[in-house]
């Protein structure tokens, strides 16, 4: 019973196995990069809508562009802050599985 009387959810309980995760972890990297692409593209644009805006003596439309293009800015340098954390995670459980797997084998003798 929980605090508010509500029963815990019965979830089966999330998978252990290393390389299972690490795969997980790659395929949010890989859609990680898929975003930053499409924010790349959305960054090209607004610059061209800009130049066009400005071409057509629109300052405040371009400068709305702009707005937008330094907001994609910022997603994209959050975008690398999440996937160099991801694949820093990679690296250690790849380093946790070969540490288990020498400790393993040092047991065996």
């Amino acid at each position: 019973m929980n605090l508010f009387g509500r029963r815990p959810s019965s979830k089966p309980p999330a998978s252990k196995d290393p390389a299972q995760i690490i795969m997980k972890l790659r395929g949010t990297v890989e859609a990680l990069e898929k975003r930053q692409v499409h924010l790349d593209k959305q960054v090209t644009k607004q610059i061209s809508d800009a130049k066009a805006k400005m071409a057509k003596k629109d300052k405040r439309g371009a400068l709305f562009c702009l707005k937008r293009k330094k907001m994609y800015e910022g997603e994209i340098e959050k975008i690398n802050g999440a996937r160099l954390t991801l694949e820093q995670q990679i690296i250690a459980l790849e380093g946790t599985v070969t540490n288990a797997d020498t400790v393993g084998a040092m047991k065996r003798i």
